[in-house]
């Protein structure tokens, strides 16, 4: 398919259930992120067009999928809450990371159980987090005045082949995405598909039509981030921000193999120059552009 036949398309989700994005887990507590990186939305997406089309040219099908962006909240269903760092904490919008699991995290008690004796096991006990559909009960009036609706919502970009936007990218449709997708986690509903998007507003991403990475002309020579940029040792860009070592297995062998790993530069992060090389999108991550 030629690239012209590829096209960037906004996507509007609404959080029917809670959902869990795997982050971290600090000993016996399984953390959630706050929002959604694009290899989490590309896995949801791929899997959701392979259980309707069939497993056929599934390594093909993957890759259709890989320009994507991660999505973020929004409160509206229209702007995003825009990742940032202020004093050096994360935030969306303005609130902090403490602030928005606050208001939208909650935790639950989990334990593995024997299958033979239907107990719980001995020190298996862990809490579990996830972000709710709508913040909880004691905040709801106060984030009314600041802009929440009804619902949380993710929004995000993908370039896409149009046969694949028009046959399976229709309103209505439901994703599992994170975790425990089989205990009643993760669905969102695609609410609105926006019609392409403008360079404008992929300029906003930090994005050229061709999906790479694209550092502002003007005179101010900063940008702020909306997905993850590849950081080497080499480079002497300075930023304003986090890096976090990311990793991406192969989970088809019988034991994982790790097929990619690297620093990046985390979203929200504030880049003061130009870094060296090219970057494409892939799956949220601005990495090499490939020769």
């Amino acid at each position: 398919m030629s690239e012209e036949n590829k096209k960037w398309y906004k996507l509007v989700f609404k959080q029917n259930q809670p959902i869990h994005i795997g982050k971290a887990n600090w000993g016996v507590i399984n953390e959630t992120e706050i929002f959604i990186p694009g290899w989490t939305m590309w896995g949801a997406l791929t899997n959701a067009y392979l259980r309707e089309y069939g497993f056929k040219n599934e390594e093909e099908i993957k890759k259709k999928f890989e320009v994507v962006t991660n999505f973020f909240p929004s409160f509206d269903g229209e702007t995003i809450l825009e990742p940032n760092y202020r004093d050096g904490e994360f935030h969306l919008g303005d609130f902090s990371e403490s602030e928005f699991r606050l208001y939208f995290v909650d935790t639950t008690l989990k334990t593995s159980i024997e299958p033979i004796l239907r107990k719980a096991k001995d020190e298996h006990l862990y809490e579990f987090d996830y972000i709710l559909p709508v913040p909880k009960r004691e905040f709801r009036k106060a984030l009314e005045e600041k802009g929440f609706k009804d619902n949380l919502y993710w929004i995000g970009l993908i370039r896409i082949e149009e046969k694949i936007k028009k046959d399976f990218l229709e309103e209505g449709l439901k994703i599992l995405v994170g975790g425990d997708t089989r205990y009643g986690l993760g669905e969102l509903e695609l609410l609105k598909l926006d019609g392409e998007v403008s360079e404008s507003e992929l300029r906003d991403w930090n994005l050229t039509p061709q999906g790479i990475f694209s550092f502002p002309n003007s005179d101010s020579k900063k940008v702020k981030l909306r997905n993850y940029l590849l950081f080497s040792n080499s480079d002497s860009v300075r930023f304003e921000g986090e890096l976090t070592l990311l990793s991406e297995f192969d989970f088809r062998c019988r034991v994982p193999v790790v097929k990619d790993a690297g620093f990046y530069i985390t979203p929200g992060s504030e880049l003061m120059e130009e870094p060296d090389g090219k970057f494409e999108l892939r799956k949220g991550k601005l990495v090499f552009q490939k020769d």
